[in-house]
């Protein structure tokens, strides 16, 4: 994946994001909607040579697993399947 890929899946999970919040009343855990957003896309290698996509939504506790399944879900809708979704304040 290369810097425009990252850019483009940037944008999509802003784009989720927005959707997402459409539907605010549905998720739980502690989220500050009104600064929601993605701040970074990468491609992420572990430790064991795994490799994927990851978006980072800033304005939502580390644990805010609602509001990662959401945003995962409507990235693979979008035809980012396989991306993960971290969050932090």
């Amino acid at each position: 994946m290369n810097a425009d890929d990252l850019k483009r899946l940037r944008n999509a999970a802003n784009n989720a994001v927005e959707r997402v919040y459409r539907r605010r009343d549905e998720i739980g855990g502690a989220v500050n909607w009104a600064d929601l957003s993605c701040v970074e896309a990468a491609w992420v290698r572990t430790d064991r040579g795994d490799e994927h996509a990851e978006v980072l939504i800033e304005e939502a506790a580390p644990e805010a697993v609602e509001l990662q399944r959401a945003v995962k879900a409507e990235l693979a809708i979008d035809g980012w399947p396989d991306v993960s979704a971290r969050t932090e304040w």
